[in-house]
């Protein structure tokens, strides 16, 4: 504390906190909800005074972005979890966010781990926040698919488990990639259906992701990883095909490969 404010007089540091990975220091404002990085790891680079001066000028920057309720500086002064419980919290508190759903939508789809701390409640506060032309969208994007359609989630031990999870595939190849792209041997793909109507709405694009309360699926299946390091898994050409030759071969799977 001592230390950062010979270092830094001029930035307020009972507003400073410490965070653990790669950006350890953070300036918290909670009048205002500001929240960014200070980049002290830049300080063999640049002096404390050129830091400082950077920061100041970001603060001021925020105040009048949020006056206009413009949070979009999250995507570039935070990193990856924080983006979801910054924008949980702007949620919670009820603020006006503009575009609200387009910020929830990106927030989501940029944040590898750690989406689901954004509660169910502040989930419904940014779908029905849709303009008229994006609930449009949505309504004819899921009439493309069956009544009932079946979804793939892919986990390895970082994982939320699909009870507290958001995140579905249309496609297993994605599952497996999830449950596979790390070396522990935790790893599993969990098959469920869900009505169409409960898609809350469609997420990353390359991963063919849909969006459902776990309150509303239907569980299929879930299989341990060692079932998908199958030589005729490696070999095959198409996945989705294996796969869905798999589920309905294994139907009967003993409870020694499933969970």
């Amino acid at each position: 504390y001592e230390s950062f404010q010979i270092a830094y007089p001029n930035i307020n540091a009972e507003w400073v906190c410490c965070n653990k990975g790669l950006s350890p220091l953070y300036y918290w404002e909670d009048e205002t909800d500001i929240l960014l990085k200070i980049p002290v790891e830049l300080e063999g680079m640049y002096s404390t005074k050129e830091i400082e001066e950077m920061v100041l000028k970001e603060i001021t920057h925020l105040r009048k972005q949020i006056e206009v309720q413009d949070y979009s500086h999250i995507f570039f002064t935070l990193n990856g979890k924080m983006k979801a419980e910054y924008l949980d919290y702007i949620l919670e508190q009820n603020k006006p966010v503009k575009n609200l759903y387009q910020m929830f939508h990106s927030v989501y789809v940029s944040t590898d781990y750690g989406a689901s701390v954004i509660s169910k409640e502040n989930i419904r506060k940014a779908i029905s926040a849709m303009t008229e032309e994006e609930k449009k969208e949505l309504i004819e994007a899921k009439g493309k698919l069956p009544e009932k359609v079946r979804i793939y989630r892919g986990e390895g031990s970082a994982s939320q488990g699909y009870q507290n999870a958001y995140s579905w595939s249309l496609d297993p190849n994605v599952a497996v990639f999830y449950a596979t792209r790390l070396s522990s041997q935790s790893g599993r793909i969990i098959v469920a259906e869900v009505n169409r109507g409960d898609i809350l709405c469609f997420g990353s694009t390359s991963d063919q992701e849909v969006l459902v309360f776990s309150e509303n699926i239907q569980m299929q299946q879930r299989y341990l990883k060692q079932l998908f390091q199958e030589e005729r898994c490696k070999k095959s050409e198409n996945f989705s095909l294996f796969f869905n030759n798999f589920f309905k071969e294994k139907r009967g799977i003993s409870s020694s490969m499933s969970i």
